[in-house]
């Protein structure tokens, strides 16, 4: 799952986020079975995402050389050529970064990938939740960071519960925070599409 929160005193916020996690024990070697299932899955899970609805799960190969795999988009990325471009482009850029690794996650502001030697679509694990919060304009200063966190936290919460109660499986919004000055928190929360409703109600 994704959650992020941002605060703000404009409207303007700039993104910069972004996040590669490659695995670095058991890489795989050039020319062996797992690294051509993984060539394979990567070049059907873009096509297929592209042609369908910016979202795409598959697996490739038998055995300990299978690679699985995921790709979507952001439901909130708005721009269909930018979805799009992501999702091309993404494969090729995994490989660049993670070079050998059986186990990559990796996300930008407009789409993610994730492939591994094991299974794991709609599985929940902490270990590939994505966050990130953001700050726009000047920077801002709070007096007391605990109350600013339960604050972000309750409002997450939120977003999480609208987020698991619609088919998109995301929410994004923004409330105003008050304390010794006053912005606004903005949130976006989205599911993986691969989850079952009883399971984002976990």
């Amino acid at each position: 799952m994704v959650a992020s929160a941002a605060v703000a005193q404009s409207n303007e916020i700039v993104d910069q986020w972004f996040r590669t996690d490659c695995s670095t024990t058991g890489n795989y070697t050039r020319g062996s079975q797992f690294e051509k299932n993984l060539n394979q899955l990567l070049s059907s899970l873009s096509a297929g995402a592209i042609a369908g609805d910016w979202f795409n799960t598959s697996s490739v190969g038998t055995g300990p050389d299978q690679a699985f795999g995921l790709i979507m988009c952001y439901a909130d990325a708005g721009d269909a050529t930018r979805c799009k471009e992501c999702l091309a482009r993404a494969p090729a850029g995994v490989r660049q970064e993670c070079p050998g690794s059986r186990a990559v996650t990796a996300s930008n502001d407009a789409c993610l990938l994730r492939y591994s030697d094991k299974p794991f679509f709609s599985a929940y694990d902490a270990s590939t939740n994505i966050s990130y919060t953001k700050l726009a304009g000047d920077q801002i200063v709070v007096q007391n960071v605990t109350t600013m966190n339960n604050t972000r936290w309750q409002f997450l919460n939120k977003l999480a519960e609208r987020a698991g109660d619609n088919t998109l499986r995301i929410d994004n919004r923004s409330e105003p925070y008050v304390a010794a000055v006053y912005f606004l928190i903005f949130g976006i929360f989205i599911f993986f599409r691969d989850f079952s409703f009883s399971q984002r109600l976990r």
